[in-house]
């Protein structure tokens, strides 16, 4: 059993599961488990932020090298410097110092049991730093923490002694507390599997939780295309919700 067994980029599930235990035989949407009532009600609310104009020219200027070199390659999913270039890209949107400040001004709009996620440890710390000094209970978990450390703080975390819980991908997969009300992506991968697994981290259902909330932020068309996909395939499961975060 498995809630990704089919992965962005990866063929280990058709070149090593399939053969082995055979295909997928069964099927189990968000729309289904929600009427069965094994996961919260969802709802999803979206955040845009405006990249600066430097992180823009730069973004615009891969992007018109990202369109030269597709129409040079015959394969371009399996080129590489293609591959390099949609990682740079990608990076001006992660990196950019304005998502730091939207994310802390999306986790301040939610009281409860928060998890924020980011994709850089600089940047996660900057969050939970920024957070502090404005008097949120916060506590960081990342692999460059001690283990010590990082079970202290997720134990602050299950029992309401921290409030937001900003890591990395650390808590991608295994996290188990279920009173989590609250997912902040302020940087994500566009891995479907990594979505599945941040969205998990919060919709598991307790007697107090009426909703399960999902704020993601995104500054470029490329993440906005992503979450629109998003919400036509959970029109029938989840709420949606566009918003802005003003710089």
């Amino acid at each position: 059993m498995s809630a990704t067994p089919v992965r962005d980029f990866d063929e280990g599930f058709e070149r090593w599961v399939e053969p082995s235990l055979g295909p997928i035989i069964f099927e189990y949407g968000y729309r289904q488990a929600l009427a069965d009532g094994v996961i919260a009600p969802l709802s999803l609310h979206n955040f845009r932020f405006s990249l600066t104009e430097l992180e823009e020219e730069r973004y615009d200027d891969l992007s018109r090298k990202i369109t030269r070199r597709w129409a040079q390659v015959d394969n371009p999913h399996e080129d590489d410097v293609l591959k390099r270039l949609l990682f740079r890209r990608a990076g001006i949107s992660i990196e950019s110092g304005r998502r730091i400040i939207a994310c802390v001004a999306v986790a301040e709009r939610y009281e409860g049991q928060g998890i924020i996620f980011h994709e850089r440890i600089a940047a996660a710390e900057k969050i939970a730093r920024i957070l502090d000094r404005r008097g949120e209970r916060v506590a960081l978990y990342h692999s460059q923490l001690g283990p010590t450390i990082r079970r202290r703080n997720l134990e602050l975390f299950r029992f309401g002694q921290v409030s937001k819980l900003v890591t990395c991908r650390a808590l991608d997969e295994g996290l188990n507390v279920p009173d989590a009300e609250v997912a902040i992506i302020g940087a994500s991968t566009k891995s479907t599997r990594q979505r599945i697994q941040r969205l998990g981290r919060v919709v598991r259902p307790t007697p107090h939780k009426k909703t399960a909330l999902v704020c993601t932020l995104y500054a470029t068309e490329s993440e906005r295309e992503t979450l629109l996909a998003e919400q036509d395939r959970m029109e029938d499961s989840a709420e949606v919700r566009w918003y802005e975060v003003k710089s």
